[in-house]
């Protein structure tokens, strides 16, 4: 055994407890350790989309402008020579279809708006009644048509029943014609020769049958009585083949007697009085046992009928009371995620539609981008014209320079003829200049592999000092709006195709869906659906 020393130890001891002090107050110091939240309120203001480029000024020349919809030129508002401001009417297309469908669109966005509105909401109470009194209806419904298919098929065994007692009145009454010719006096009597036979093996055939048939009657004889003693439906069920069985030997006999018959030779012994009785009975017997027959497969066929259409009824009976039952769950259970992403889909369509008809609405009619004059007027009144086709009016600009920029291909889709403009001169650093985007090339320029096109920028007013050739950097106003909620762009969070922010909900950081619009350059986005004024958005976290 190892001793230590006192000194030693109470070393080591107080070594041990140091450590534990160490660790009791590392663990209270991270004891409830929760992180640092950066967050920025939802503002309400005004925030503009912007495009930036750069350009060249140029000597002014002619700002040709051409229709970006078709249709048939209904107003010319303005004459060559005549001068006009930024903002004046030029012409205009007829716009009743484009007036049409942009109510159209405004309409199918409302419904689809609404019915979005209404599954988040929730159904009302009336709802509920009326799905509730529908499943009611329907059970009822069902009960009933199950109650009516077991009165419906049992009077059809009922009438079953009857039937095979018809069946038996008629194998009987065939059976005794049958037996007519067997008796004293008649074709087989004992003291006949074979000779008043064509075919005597036929005869003994006929014989052998009218043997079968005896047996045959009295099996469906016993039948008939099992079922008056006991007329349940699988019973009825289980015989009806049997019945049948017995019925088509009784039939058959009568046939080949039939046949014997005419193979007979009529003499002194044999008249023909006789002969003709015999072949009445026969043929009165076919008759019977025909109808025996037809009679109880029309019974077994009314049977097999009513089950079909009985359970064609509860079917559709029962699939009326599943379908009132899954519409009542689905009415009072909470709309499902995958729910509000169609029905939010359709929102966003309808939307999208709608802006598209009210751009072809406005895309109908020209206006001046520029102060300026009109060149030439190259339409008349109702003439058509096409989209994106040849140019239709011309204007010459008050000032004598303009500013030609390249738009990339991404961004050239958010600028206007008539957007207002930023300009700013590197020869004139401390100078803003404005004006508006006068003219698009319809054709893109290629630079370096990228596509985009050139696009004319007009002064608003002309400056002194200002030479052809200057560099010039264009800040593009590409979409105002005014009075709408904002937040900083880097609030949001992508999860596929869908935004979320992070909010604040009294203790608590949870996640909203959001749906936004345009973004300026000052690192904010619109939010057009999600949130409210003043609410709380994380923007950055940091663990303490």
């Amino acid at each position: 055994m190892i001793k230590i020393e006192p000194n030693k130890r109470n070393k080591i001891v107080g070594f041990v407890i140091i450590i534990i002090i160490i660790f009791i107050i590392f663990s209270l110091l991270n004891k409830n350790k929760e992180p640092e939240y950066s967050y920025a309120e939802v503002k309400k203001g005004t925030i503009i989309e912007e495009i930036s480029a750069t350009g060249t000024v140029k000597a002014v020349q002619d700002i040709s402008l051409r229709f970006k919809v078709g249709g048939v030129v209904e107003k010319i508002y303005v004459k060559e020579g005549q001068d006009v401001k930024a903002g004046d009417l030029l012409i205009k297309l007829d716009t009743g279809e484009f007036y049409s469908q942009y109510l159209q669109a405004k309409a199918d966005y409302k419904q689809a708006k609404a019915e979005l509105d209404k599954l988040l909401v929730g159904p009302s109470e009336e709802e509920v009644r009326v799905a509730e009194q529908t499943v009611e209806k329907n059970y009822d419904y069902l009960q009933d048509t199950k109650k009516k298919a077991e009165v419906d098929l049992a009077k059809d065994y009922d009438d079953a029943v009857d039937a095979i007692n018809n069946a038996y009145f008629y194998a009987d009454k065939a059976m005794k014609k049958l037996n007519t010719i067997f008796d004293e006096n008649t074709l087989y009597k004992d003291y006949r020769s074979d000779l008043v036979f064509r075919d005597i093996e036929m005869k003994y055939h006929v014989k052998e049958e009218k043997n079968k048939a005896d047996i045959a009657f009295t099996e469906f004889k016993n039948i008939v009585s099992e079922i008056k003693a006991h007329p349940e439906p699988s019973k009825l069920d289980d015989s009806f083949e049997e019945i049948f069985s017995n019925l088509e030997v009784i039939r058959d006999t009568l046939d080949s007697a039939s046949l014997l018959i005419d193979l007979v030779i009529i003499y002194e012994d044999y008249s023909q009085t006789q002969w003709d009785t015999d072949k009445d009975n026969i043929e009165a017997g076919r008759t019977a046992i025909n109808t025996a027959i037809t009679d109880v497969l029309n019974a077994k066929q009314a049977i097999e009928e009513q089950k079909i259409t009985n359970q064609k009824n509860i079917n559709t009976a029962e699939n009326d009371y599943k379908k009132a039952v899954e519409e009542l769950n689905k009415l009072k259970a909470k709309p499902r995620d995958v729910e509000i992403a169609i029905y939010q889909a359709k929102v966003d369509k309808a939307y999208a539609l709608l802006l598209e008809a009210q751009k072809k609405l406005s895309d109908a009619t020209l206006t001046s981008p520029i102060n300026g004059k009109v060149a030439k007027i190259d339409i008349k009144i109702g003439e058509l014209v096409t989209a994106n086709g040849d140019s239709v009016i011309s204007l010459i600009s008050s000032n004598k320079f303009e500013i030609e920029a390249d738009i990339s291909e991404a961004d050239i889709g958010k600028v206007e003829i008539g957007d207002p403009v930023l300009i700013s001169l590197d020869a004139f650093p401390e100078k803003i200049y404005t004006g508006r985007v006068g003219e698009i090339e319809p054709v893109e320029t290629i630079i370096e592999g990228v596509v985009y096109y050139r696009t004319t920028i007009v002064f608003d007013e002309l400056e002194k000092g200002i030479k052809p050739g200057m560099s010039a950097d264009v800040t593009i106003q590409t979409d105002k709006k005014e009075n709408v909620l904002y937040i900083p762009y880097r609030a949001l969070i992508y999860k596929g195709s869908k935004k979320f922010v992070r909010v604040f909900e009294g203790n608590e950081i949870k996640e909203k869906e959001v749906k936004t619009g345009i973004r300026d350059n000052e690192g904010n986005i619109e939010v057009v659906e999600g949130l409210k004024e003043k609410e709380k958005v994380v923007i950055y976290t940091r663990e303490k």
